[in-house]
């Protein structure tokens, strides 16, 4: 009796194992039909633009010419992978690489169709900053931005750039560049304890402006499996020791079997339909992002002194302003709160580079105009926390 019952069991098992995978498939299947379907219409309204591609998504494919660089600096970064060899990489070895200026060419292509998107030239000081082009007389302050793209400028020439943008307006202002390609706080606290990015800043006193975007900063920062399974496998994480965020490893190298399953999920249609992604993105990962930004600015105070502030600016449709505003509150960060202002009132071009959807330099002319006459008229000291628009 006992021996058909564990029989019943093992056959109920297995038939409920069968029957989920089954289900699995089913529903897996049925979403990348759905998904082939988009994308087929997607290609069918843009066939002017991407006509040999109606059976691909306009992915869009960048490849930085990093053999370029390297040569130039005679060095060639220690890594697994070619796929690697480029500036989202952060094993510590390659930012320490930088002894003088150098440059590098990003082109950015339609997968299927090689149309070229952009094809643009980087330059860089020796610190590894991006260039802000013009130049101050007799700085009375800095102002860091630091980011991601949007601050870097991927896409543009250095003097469309934000940082370029700003020196154009402010001569009086030493404005530098530290935004990196899929960057995120997690790259600003290793840009400070690991790097000496942070060194060589006229004069003493100033701001730094951080840049926040939840949509792809939290993903970064939290490490979710869409994240590092499609395209970050290769980047830096951080660990909270005793109260304080550290640089703790490459997520392929220390956490391997995380990295390997969250590269296995990413590609499941059935999840991106459902639009699951792991850890979630609540008020307690919000705060935690929040502790790391106050982690930056007590790091960059105890470099150029405790009157330096740190200020987050929210770009314009930034959609989740709200859900970090009142942690940024409680911890005292200041910030412009830019998530409302409709720049596309005042643009005389596109706001977007076309098929990229990285800011263009119109869009960075009209933000260097709105956040230097903020910070002229001092209406972060009126408001004590906050300039709204």
């Amino acid at each position: 009796m006992n021996f058909n019952l564990r029989k019943k069991l093992i056959f109920s098992t297995v038939l409920v194992c069968v029957s989920i995978i089954t289900l699995g498939f089913i529903l897996e299947v049925s979403a990348r039909l759905i998904n082939w379907e988009k994308k087929s219409n997607y290609f069918k309204s843009n066939r002017a633009v991407y006509p040999q591609s109606l059976r691909k998504h306009a992915l869009r494919m960048t490849e930085l010419q990093a053999p370029k660089i390297y040569k130039k600096l005679e060095y060639l970064p220690k890594v697994k992978s070619k796929k690697t060899s480029n500036f989202n990489v952060f094993h510590k070895n390659n930012y320490k690489i930088y002894k003088k200026s150098f440059e590098g060419t990003h082109v950015s292509i339609a997968e299927g169709t090689h149309k070229e998107i952009f094809n643009v030239k980087y330059t860089f000081d020796q610190y590894g900053r991006r260039e802000t082009v013009g130049s101050s007389v007799n700085p009375s302050q800095h102002i860091l931005l630091v980011g991601c793209s949007f601050t870097f400028g991927e896409g543009l020439e250095d003097k469309d750039t934000l940082s370029s943008q700003l020196q154009k307006i402010d001569s009086s202002t030493s404005y530098y560049n530290f935004g990196k390609m899929g960057g995120s706080v997690v790259d600003v606290i290793i840009s400070q304890d690991e790097l000496n990015s942070w060194d060589g800043i006229v004069p003493k006193t100033g701001f730094v402006l951080f840049n926040f975007s939840s949509r792809d900063h939290m993903p970064r920062f939290l490490g979710t499996i869409k994240t590092v399974g499609s395209w970050n496998a290769w980047g830096a994480y951080l660990e909270k020791d005793q109260n304080k965020f550290k640089f703790a490893g490459i997520y392929l190298d220390n956490k391997f079997l995380r990295t390997s399953l969250s590269r296995a999920l990413a590609k499941s249609k059935f999840l991106e339909f459902l639009g699951f992604d792991w850890p979630p993105i609540n008020a307690e990962a919000y705060e935690s992002y929040v502790q790391a930004i106050q982690q930056v600015q007590k790091t960059y105070q105890s470099i150029y002194g405790l009157q330096n502030r740190l200020i987050v600016y929210f770009r314009p449709g930034e959609i989740q302003s709200a859900e970090i505003i009142p942690f940024l509150e409680k911890y005292q960060i200041l910030y412009l709160d830019y998530s409302g202002l409709k720049l596309v009132h005042y643009a005389e071009t596109e706001l977007e580079i076309p098929h990229d959807g990285h800011p263009s330099a119109e869009y960075n002319r009209l933000l260097a105009q709105q956040i230097n006459n903020d910070l002229k008229s001092n209406c972060l000291l009126k408001s004590q926390l906050n300039c709204e628009r």
